[in-house]
């Protein structure tokens, strides 16, 4: 269900939280991603790579560092998430009921808030 809602924008739901991941901060590291994400890093990185070729963030290398920020299309693009995020919860009120749906996004509200 979240993976049609979210192709409908361009992106599937794991890029929908890396994008959110960066949004709370100027920048971070893929590894920094990593460990919010609760994700390998590889994973990350391939992530990452996926929303960079898109245009939603930038990668800077100082050093052995690399910084991920949001580009003006990624910020864009955390409008259609939140709004993504709304049209799944009221089609989980559809298909299961609110109070499983009040469930549901009480958990990823509690996963959204350690970003």
């Amino acid at each position: 269900m979240a993976s049609s809602i979210f192709s409908d924008i361009g992106v599937a739901p794991i890029h929908a939280f890396v994008l959110m991941a960066l949004s709370e901060s100027k920048s971070l590291t893929p590894s920094e991603i990593a460990d919010v994400l609760e994700l390998d890093r590889s994973t990350v990185t391939r992530h990452l790579d996926v929303l960079h070729n898109k245009g939603f963030l930038n990668k800077v290398k100082e050093g052995k560092i690399v910084n991920v920020t949001l580009t003006r299309s990624g910020k864009a693009m955390l409008i259609k998430i939140e709004k993504a995020w709304d049209d799944l919860y009221k089609k989980y009120c559809k298909d299961w009921g609110k109070a499983e749906s009040d469930g549901i996004n009480d958990q990823i509200y509690s996963f959204l808030s350690r970003l």
